[in-house]
C-alpha cells in the first residue's frame, strides 16, 4: 500500500494565503481557466461544505512565510512531533484517483487541472485523515528573538508536516465554515 510508505518532502511558494489538497476525480467537473477561488471558495460557507465533503481541503497559512516545507508522512504524528510542531490541524480528505494534489488556494482563480508531479503524494482511492502539524507561526516568535534572528528567521521557510493516515469510512466532520487556520492557536499582532 503506497500510503503505508509515505516519506515525501516538497517546497511550496503560495502567492495567496493558503495551501489546497485534492485528488482528481473532486476537481474533474471544473472547466480549465475557470475562476473557482472568486465563484465556489471565497464563500466561507462553501469552502466548509467542500472541507466537510473532503473534496476541496485547505488549510489559511496567512502568509505567514513565502515557502513551506511540506514534510508528507504516513501514519499519525508521534510526540516528538507534537511537542516540536504545536500548530495541529487534523482535516479528512476523499481520495478519488491514485494521489492527493497540493497546490497554492490562488491556482482556484484560474483553474488548470495539471498539477506538477512532484506536489503530487501517491496513495490509493479512499478516505484519509490529514494532519498537519507547524511550527510556531513566525509572528508568534517574533518578541522572544533579537532583530536580527528574527530577520534570518524570515528567510527560511515555515515547516508543515503533513501526516497521511487512511480510514475505512468518512470521519464525521465537525468543520463550521471558512479555511481552516493552520495558526488558529496563536494571536497575531
Amino acid at each position: 500500500m503506497r500510503w503505508e510508505n509515505i516519506n515525501k518532502d516538497m517546497m511550496l511558494s503560495p502567492t495567496g494565503m493558503g495551501i489546497i489538497f485534492y485528488s482528481e476525480g473532486a476537481v474533474k467537473d471544473i472547466p480549465s481557466g475557470e475562476d473557482f477561488l472568486n465563484k465556489e471558495y471565497w464563500d466561507a460557507q462553501n469552502v466548509g461544505d467542500h472541507i466537510r465533503k473532503g473534496d476541496i481541503v485547505a488549510i489559511c497559512t496567512g502568509c505567514d512565510s513565502e515557502e513551506y516545507e511540506l514534510r508528507f508522512r504516513s501514519g499519525y504524528p508521534d510526540d516528538e512531533i507534537a511537542e516540536k510542531y504545536p500548530a495541529h490541524l487534523r482535516l479528512f480528505i476523499e481520495v478519488m484517483g491514485n494521489e492527493i494534489n497540493v497546490a497554492d488556494l490562488y491556482d482556484l482563480m484560474d483553474w488548470q487541472n495539471d498539477c506538477p508531479k512532484e506536489q503530487q503524494i501517491e496513495v490509493e482511492p479512499g478516505f484519509y485523515h490529514l494532519t498537519f502539524s507547524g511550527e510556531q507561526p513566525k509572528f508568534a516568535m517574533k518578541e522572544k528573538l533579537t532583530d536580527e534572528e528574527y530577520d534570518e528567521l524570515l528567510d527560511k521557510p515555515s515547516i508543515i508536516y503533513i501526516h497521511i493516515n487512511r480510514l475505512e469510512t468518512v470521519p464525521e466532520s465537525k468543520w463550521k465554515g471558512g479555511v481552516p487556520f493552520m495558526y488558529w492557536a496563536y494571536e497575531e499582532e
